[in-house]
């Protein structure tokens, strides 16, 4: 009888130890994987200038789900005995999706300043060259519509700078820990992370 409560203890215990590796494992995997995405769309238009916006909005949707799902599967798994890996794989996942979601909004937002801006000055010509008064009344009001929407697109603009900035900052704090407690040759790599310090 004392053979077999030794012989099941062993078995809970190599589960546990099976258990927390594989947890382990798989948090270093997702943290690759966060790593792989978050530099892959920062740096999405430096390595395919001719990409499109929309395909842009696109892999940043497929990214954020699947970092979701693993955030999600991060913490239901059980990470007994590897508390602190666990803490940091889901900050810097947790972080990642962030990076990734304010990225896509401030270029977004970067195309709408930029396609409004043109049209500002097309309106602005237009009514300099406009001499017939109600039609250059008209051209007025069509002016000034278009300078309340980029006052508000800029405004939005300016809020997203900041944003990412601080996300960005934060990202880089979550990076630190990763290399703490998963390796040195985890996380971001040194071109995503220059890049993200310009967004400071």
């Amino acid at each position: 009888m004392r053979k077999i409560t030794v012989a099941l203890l062993l078995i809970v215990f190599g589960c546990g130890i099976a258990g927390s590796g594989w947890s382990a494992y798989q948090g270093r995997d997702n943290v690759a994987k966060a790593s792989s995405l978050v530099a892959s769309h920062l740096l999405a238009f430096d390595a395919e200038p001719a990409l499109d916006l929309s395909s842009f909005l696109a892999r940043g949707e497929d990214a954020e789900k699947v970092l979701t799902a693993d955030l999600l599967e991060m913490q239901s798994a059980d990470w007994s005995g590897a508390e602190t890996k666990k803490d940091a794989a889901i900050e810097f996942t947790s972080r990642a999706i962030s990076v990734i979601r304010t990225y896509t909004r401030f270029r977004m937002s970067n195309l709408q300043v930029g396609l409004t801006k043109r049209r500002l000055l097309a309106e602005e010509g237009a009514l300099a060259q406009e001499t017939d008064p109600s039609l250059r009344d008209l051209a007025s009001h069509r002016l000034q519509s278009y300078k309340d929407k980029y006052v508000e697109q800029l405004r939005n603009f300016n809020h997203l700078t900041t944003a990412i900035g601080m996300h960005c900052e934060m990202l880089l704090i979550a990076n630190d820990g990763i290399k703490v407690v998963f390796g040195e040759s985890m996380g971001l790599d040194v071109p995503t992370q220059e890049f993200m310090k310009q967004l400071l």
